[in-house]
C-alpha cells in the first residue's frame, strides 16, 4: 500500500497510524487524505468500528472469469450494462459480430453502424463520472498502483493471470462473511460456474435464492396444457425451496423481477385467468421477440402474477423472503416508469382473504457498490441488494427471517 510522507495528516481532525503493526483502520482510507483532513476527531473511532465488522450481502451475483483480462473501454462498458447495453445501440447480432470479427469485418461494421464511435462516446461518459473516479481511487490503494484507470486495468489483468485468487482476496479485503447468491443471473454457465464462484470466495458462506423467471423459462415454451404446465411448475418450486432444485443446492427464499414488465402486482389467485393468458402465450409465443417490450408483457401479465403468487405463498408458508426488483435494470427491456415500489402495495399489506397481513420481516433495500472490487457491493443500513453489474438497485423484500 502506498506510504504517504509524514505531515500529510498534519492539522486534520482524523488521523491515522499507517504504518506498522498496530496501524489504524484508516489506512484504508490513506488515498484520501482530502476527506480525511475533514472529518471530526469521533470520525476515527466510528470507522475503525464499523469497519471491522463482516459484512453480510443479502443479494448478490456470481461472477465469471470471462473478464479476468480485460482493457480499459471493455471494462468500463462491462460495468455500465445496466444503463449502457452496447448491443442494443444496433441491430441484433451486429455488436457481437463486430467483437468476435477479423480486422476486415470488425472495417465493414464500423462503416456502417459507426461501433467504434459510439462504443468510444459511452465509454467516454462513463470514465468522467463520480463513482467511476472513486472507484480508480479504491482499486489503485487495493492493488498499489497508480491512481489512473490504465494503471488500475495493467495491474488488475496481472492479478488476473490467478483470477479466483484475485476475486478471494476482494471478499477478504472487506470482509464479507454471507451472501445470498441470486442464481438467475449467470452468465449463461450455469451451475458449473456458480459452484466454482462459491468455492472462490471461501470461507465467505453463500445461501443461495432462485428466481421465479428461471422456473417459467423452463415451461414457457412448451406446448402443454395449462393443467400440466401448473403441475409442473409447483412441483418445481417445491424441489427447489425443499430440496435441490437451485442447481444441486437448497434455496433460502425467492426473487422476482415482474415489478419491471407489468408495473402494478396485485396477487393473482384465480386460475382462470392464468389460463386464458397461458392460452395467448401458446397462440403468440413464436411471435414474442417481434413485439414491443409492453404489448409482450401483457399477453403474460396474469399467467405471471399467477406463478408470482403461487411462489409467494410458498416462501411465506415456510418463512423466507421474497426478494421483489423495484430499481433500476438492464435496458431496454425493463419499463423503468413500472418501478414504483408503491405498486407493491397489495403484495405487501393483505393476505388472499383481503385482511391485512400480519406483519413479517419487511426491509428496503439500497445497493451502492463501494468499489466494485468483486463487482458486487458492501452492506449498508438496513440491508441491502447487490448486482454484480455495479448498478445502483432498490428492491423490496416480503416476508422471511431465515437464520442463514
Amino acid at each position: 500500500m502506498t506510504e504517504y510522507p509524514k505531515g500529510l495528516y498534519a492539522g486534520s481532525r482524523a488521523s491515522a497510524q499507517t504504518t506498522g503493526t498496530n496501524r489504524s483502520g484508516l489506512y484504508r482510507l490513506e488515498h484520501l487524505p482530502l476527506f480525511l483532513s475533514r472529518q471530526e476527531p469521533e470520525f476515527a473511532a466510528i470507522f475503525e468500528a464499523v469497519d471491522a465488522l463482516p459484512i453480510d450481502d443479502t443479494h448478490c451475483h456470481v461472477i465469471t472469469d470471462q473478464d479476468a483480462i480485460t482493457t480499459p473501454k471493455r471494462y468500463l462498458e462491462r460495468i455500465a450494462l445496466a444503463g449502457m447495453p452496447m448491443a442494443a445501440y444496433f441491430p441484433k447480432g451486429v455488436y457481437t459480430e463486430w467483437l468476435n470479427g477479423d480486422e476486415a469485418r470488425r472495417h465493414d461494421l464500423n462503416r456502417m453502424y459507426d461501433i467504434q464511435g459510439k462504443v468510444d462516446g459511452v465509454t467516454g461518459d462513463i470514465s468522467q463520472g463520480v463513482f467511476i473516479k472513486f472507484l480508480v481511487k479504491e482499486l489503485a490503494q487495493f492493488l498499489g498502483c497508480e491512481a489512473t484507470l490504465d494503471a488500475v486495468i495493467e495491474a488488475r489483468n496481472d492479478r488476473g493471470r490467478n483470477y479466483w485468487a484475485y476475486v478471494n482476496s476482494l471478499f477478504r479485503d472487506v470482509n464479507y462473511e454471507n451472501i445470498m447468491l441470486e442464481t438467475g443471473y449467470h452468465e449463461d454457465r450455469g451451475g458449473e460456474a456458480i459452484a466454482r464462484f462459491e468455492e472462490a470466495i471461501l470461507p465467505c458462506r453463500s445461501n443461495r435464492i432462485s428466481r421465479i423467471e428461471e422456473i417459467q423459462r423452463e415451461f414457457f415454451h412448451l406446448d402443454i396444457s395449462f393443467d400440466e404446465f401448473e403441475q409442473r411448475y409447483i412441483k418445481r418450486l417445491h424441489e427447489t425451496l425443499d430440496g435441490n432444485g437451485n442447481f444441486g443446492k437448497k434455496s433460502y427464499g425467492m426473487k422476482s423481477y415482474l415489478l419491471p414488465f407489468i408495473g402494478l402486482i396485485r396477487p393473482l389467485h384465480d386460475r382462470d385467468p392464468a389460463r386464458v393468458s397461458w392460452e395467448a402465450l401458446r397462440s403468440s409465443f413464436n411471435k414474442l421477440p417481434d413485439m414491443d417490450r409492453e404489448s409482450a408483457a401483457e399477453i403474460t401479465k396474469d399467467l405471471r402474477r399467477y406463478t408470482f403468487t403461487l411462489a409467494l405463498e410458498e416462501c411465506l408458508k415456510r418463512d423466507m423472503p421474497m426478494q421483489i426488483h423495484a430499481g433500476d435494470g438492464e435496458a431496454p427491456d425493463v419499463v423503468l416508469r413500472n418501478q414504483d415500489p408503491f405498486y407493491l402495495e397489495e403484495v405487501v399489506r393483505f393476505d388472499r382473504d383481503n385482511m391485512i397481513r400480519m406483519p413479517k420481516l419487511f426491509r428496503c433495500m439500497l445497493a451502492i457498490p463501494r468499489s466494485v472490487r468483486p463487482r458486487g457491493s458492501v452492506t449498508f443500513t438496513p440491508t441491502a441488494t447487490s448486482n454484480s453489474r455495479s448498478w445502483n438497485c432498490i428492491g423490496l423484500q416480503v416476508g422471511g427471517a431465515n437464520d442463514t
